[in-house]
């Protein structure tokens, strides 16, 4: 077995705490040592990154960049597509989340605002259209635009008149 000093650790303490005093008192020295410190490393900093960067650009002129035609015309038909894409979706119609989403056979009350459509649809066999779908058809009959349409008792009235003159 080895046989191991112990280290003392007052002797330790005794020397890290001399040592700032051992500084101050050759403050000269500790400063052209510090002094000397901060230009190697300075010196270093410059050297890595000023003048080995010049070398490498000069290195990278040596073969001048080239144009990829192929990588080019694929951005170019992303950004087309996307284009198309972003034009498309400022047309489309989405579902308004605030409105009751309408049922396809209304209740069969006669008070019901869609209960004269409903049987309009359903004498010709056909299904109760949707709001939306109902909407469109408003503004077919240039009764006004689709958003104004709400399916109130009114205008499902001035729709099935309009639907009727239109069979005539």
């Amino acid at each position: 077995m080895l046989n191991i000093e112990k280290i003392k650790l007052n002797k330790i303490i005794n020397f890290l705490s001399q040592t700032p005093l051992a500084i101050v008192e050759r403050a000269f020295l500790s400063f052209l040592l510090l002094f000397l410190i901060s230009l190697i490393a300075g010196g270093i900093i410059f050297y890595k990154y000023n003048i080995l960067i010049k070398k490498k650009e000069i290195a990278q002129f040596e073969n001048p960049p080239q144009f990829k035609e192929k990588i080019y015309e694929n951005v170019l038909k992303i950004w087309q597509e996307r284009e198309v894409a972003f034009e498309i979706a400022g047309t489309k119609k989405y579902f308004d989340i605030f409105k009751p989403k309408p049922s396809a056979i209304p209740a069969s009350n006669p008070n019901s605002n869609d209960y004269f459509l409903f049987k309009f649809y359903e004498s010709r066999g056909q299904i109760l259209p949707s709001i939306e779908e109902r909407s469109l058809i408003w503004e077919e009959f240039g009764f006004g635009t689709a958003d104004s349409y709400a399916g109130t008792f009114s205008q499902n009235q001035k729709l099935l008149e309009a639907l009727k003159e239109e069979l005539q």
